[in-house]
């Protein structure tokens, strides 16, 4: 998903990252061409840049990203926020940025290339040096600053109607959704992968409790649940900045066992599943099961996915089924689901940063 970030000139078109990191990056004007070949920072022209000297570095995925912090008066929309600490990037992945731009000078010249990230994550994620004070991160500064309530929505589109999608601030937008609004509660987690730590909240996470497939053969519903999940203490993430979704090898052979999805293949370097196109018209859903609350008390927020819209194109009369397992590189099972824009799509996401829900 995308959006607009103005200063100073010319607009900065950001991919919005919801748990990889809370801060705002844009390329610097020493980013190589090959790397950042839309547009740079240009700091000689804001009267209020101001350098920190403080190093910025993280990786998304297997894609490297370094820089400087920064501060500067950064908009968005008709919201503005002096002084505010960002990343200037020297140099990012070819993945990131160089690699969107292509594709769209390829298939879609009328449409934006990501020229940055604006992360979307608590302030616990942002990535300043170990010891050093972490700094309030732009999207926090305007959502729990600004009278907005601590509230955002996102509308990610479906693959039919492209792929921008709509960020709303203060509310949602009641013209993109259908049916009843219900909030499943954000877990604390513990991000350093140290059990002794003490979990904060600074992803969006919630408990997953089940996931399965609903058949649906001569209007009869037969609704399969593979392996409950509240024993293996399973989370699952949102990340708008990530393309595929993740549930692990065990999880996505047994759902694509019961789409009886054949001929299936798994592709090990993507740990991806190609099958057969066919299910381009499936009638049925992937059903998802959300604990309401995070403290162990009763209560399930469902959520329905129709397969239809989670088969992407493949190779020849290949298709690519979008809940993945890991991998190659990743295959252990992880204890975290990741909900990527293969999955998003098909929902209205309201988030709640004060009330800690999504």
């Amino acid at each position: 998903m995308y959006c607009n970030i103005i200063k100073p000139l010319p607009v900065y078109t950001l991919l919005t990252n919801k748990n990889i990191s809370s801060d705002l990056w844009v390329p610097s004007p020493h980013c190589k061409k090959s790397m950042c070949p839309v547009s740079r920072f240009q700091s000689q022209k804001s009267i209020t840049f101001k350098s920190t000297n403080t190093p910025f570095g993280y990786y998304y995925g297997d894609s490297e990203i370094n820089g400087t912090y920064v501060k500067d008066t950064v908009t968005l929309d008709n919201i503005q926020v002096p002084h505010q600490q960002f990343a200037l990037v020297n140099r990012v992945s070819e993945s990131v940025i160089a690699a969107d731009a292509t594709r769209r000078d390829k298939y879609d010249t009328s449409a934006s290339s990501v020229q940055g990230v604006l992360g979307l994550g608590f302030p616990d994620l942002v990535q300043v040096p170990k010891g050093s004070t972490k700094h309030s991160p732009f999207f926090s500064s305007i959502i729990l600053g600004q009278d907005l309530n601590g509230v955002f929505s996102i509308y990610t589109n479906s693959i039919e109607k492209g792929w921008s999608g709509e960020l709303t601030l203060g509310g949602f937008n009641a013209d993109k959704l259908k049916g009843n609004i219900s909030f499943a509660s954000i877990s604390p987690i513990s991000t350093d992968g140290d059990d002794t730590t003490p979990p904060t909240y600074s992803m969006w996470v919630m408990r997953a409790q089940s996931i399965g497939v609903s058949n649906i053969h001569q209007n009869k519903i037969t609704r399969k649940t593979i392996l409950p999940l509240q024993q293996e203490g399973k989370y699952a993430m949102i990340d708008t900045g990530t393309t595929l979704s993740y549930v692990g090898g065990r999880y996505a052979s047994q759902l694509v066992s019961a789409l009886n999805a054949t001929p299936s293949t798994l592709d090990k370097k993507t740990g991806c599943y190609y099958v057969n196109c066919d299910l381009r018209h499936s009638t049925d859903m992937i059903n998802i099961d959300l604990a309401r609350y995070n403290n162990g008390t009763a209560g399930i927020v469902h959520i329905g996915v129709p397969v239809k819209d989670l088969i992407l194109h493949g190779t020849d009369d290949q298709c690519v089924f979008s809940i993945c397992a890991w991998p190659k590189e990743e295959q252990k099972e992880d204890p975290t689901f990741i909900f990527g824009q293969s999955i998003l799509r098909s929902l209205y996401l309201i988030f709640d940063a004060k009330n800690k829900q999504i």
